[in-house]
């Protein structure tokens, strides 16, 4: 352990922002390692939002795992620990993703800063940044690593057409199917700095400038924070917003505190709680893909076909019941608000698959149960926890649209929700899979994946 350790406020902050379903972004620190990362998942998908979690807490580990045993550490063989953590990192995260076909194209963007008593580490792989405010001046540390092509136009997520001018393509990311090549450098440090990790939700609408003001007026971490994230909402929030604000106050010795090791909580195998997780999000995944189908069936250009489309779908009785009420509506119309509907076979049928699946779900994001060789208890739990309150956030979004007496115009909005249910059955099965093969060592134990 070093004589000294530098000393650190900080504060962390994620949002969704204005336009998309989910977050995908994620932030961890690492205080007693004094590492602090920012991740921003790509592809539109729970899948990015799995990835970004994943690495944002796997960084840590994968770094002590380099650290065990050294007994000399100077600062151009700890860059090499940090960008081989990396590239380890992206190599396993597309090889275990690509067996998995809810995963393949999972990955995220990536920063990170660990401080030492005088000096910050950094490292990147992608467009989210990092920033120092010194004597009263901001400057970008990093570049992103993109390519920028010509204006397009394209549906988000929420099925708003939108022209988001030009397309930035990543160079750089972890999950990439290319040899990862992150940017990994050093600053001196000097009491009063302030350092700034953010994801591109905040530097698309914010520019540099305003960051510099909202940086240099709020001196309490947590309120800078805050204040960047209100300020991106306020300009069209138009992506998820993740920023950690770090101020260094110096360095002191090293006390006895300091040497004290962290309480573990003996983890607990899953003994069978991830087979009936999987059991259950299986029959899951047969009610959404069963409302997706019936949903691209009753959207059918040829109204006849359409009809007919609903009627076999929902049944004789149910369709002309609600027809008799509702005479004018359309077979999407009338699929999505029968289905909906809490007396329907479809839905009684739904939420019992749900109540299946809550009990060994709780186990898991209570903490205590191991799913992976690298990512403690309370991690994966996050993970699970956030995918899982995404997915019921988006459904009862699903239900109440379904609900109004007019709906025509958010058919396609319907189904871009159902997809994103769809998606997020999928990712939670998928991580049963990858997680215990992610960054495994050879002589770790093997988590259950039965």
């Amino acid at each position: 352990m070093p004589s000294h350790v530098p000393q650190l406020q900080h504060a962390v902050l994620t949002d969704v922002g204005r336009k998309r379903l989910a977050n995908e972004d994620a932030v961890s620190a690492d205080t007693r390692l004094g590492l602090f990362v920012v991740c921003d998942g790509v592809g539109g998908r729970p899948s990015g939002e799995a990835a970004s979690q994943i690495v944002s807490h796997t960084l840590a580990h994968a770094l002590r795992r380099r650290l065990r045993g050294l007994k000399k550490l100077d600062e151009e063989l700890l860059k090499k620990l940090l960008f081989e953590s990396a590239v380890t990192m992206n190599e396993q995260m597309y090889l275990h993703s690509q067996a998995v076909p809810a995963l393949v194209g999972m990955g995220c963007t990536m920063c990170a800063a660990l401080f030492d008593a005088r000096t910050m580490f950094y490292m990147h792989a992608g467009d989210s940044r990092i920033y120092l405010l010194r004597d009263g001046q901001l400057m970008p540390l990093t570049r992103d690593h993109t390519h920028t092509q010509q204006k397009f136009k394209t549906q988000i997520d929420t099925g708003d057409l939108i022209d988001v001018g030009e397309r930035r393509l990543l160079m750089e990311y972890i999950g990439s199917p290319e040899q990862l090549n992150p940017t990994v450098d050093t600053i001196p440090l000097q009491a009063g700095d302030r350092v700034l990790l953010c994801s591109d939700g905040l530097t698309d609408p914010v520019d540099d400038d305003e960051l510099f003001d909202l940086l240099s007026f709020h001196a309490d971490p947590a309120a800078a924070a805050q204040a960047l994230v209100e300020t991106a909402n306020n300009a069209g929030g138009p992506d998820n917003i993740t920023v950690a604000v770090i101020d260094y106050e110096g360095y002191r010795p090293v006390t006895a505190a300091d040497r004290v090791p962290p309480t573990k909580t003996p983890p607990e195998l899953p003994h069978g709680i991830a087979g009936k997780t999987r059991d259950a999000l299986a029959l899951l995944e047969a009610d959404l893909n069963w409302l997706k189908q019936g949903a691209l069936e009753s959207a059918h250009p040829k109204k006849l076909t359409a009809l007919a489309a609903a009627k076999r779908r929902l049944g004789t009785e149910a369709y002309r019941e609600f027809l008799v009420r509702h005479p004018n509506q359309s077979a999407s119309h009338v699929f999505h608000q029968c289905c909906t509907n809490p007396e329907s076979d479809w839905r009684k049928q739904y939420q019992a698959h749900l109540a299946q699946l809550e009990v060994p779900l709780a186990r898991i994001t209570a903490g205590g149960i191991r799913l992976s060789p690298v990512l403690k208890g309370d991690e994966t739990a996050r993970i699970y926890r956030d995918l899982w309150n995404g997915w019921r956030r988006v459904e009862q979004r699903y239900f109440f649209t379904c609900q109004r007496d007019a709906i025509h115009d958010t058919e396609q909005t319907l189904n871009i929700l159902i997809d994103h249910m769809l998606h997020s059955v999928q990712t939670l099965t998928g991580l049963l899979y990858f997680l215990p093969r992610f960054m495994r060592e050879s002589r770790a134990p093997r988590a259950e994946t039965k």
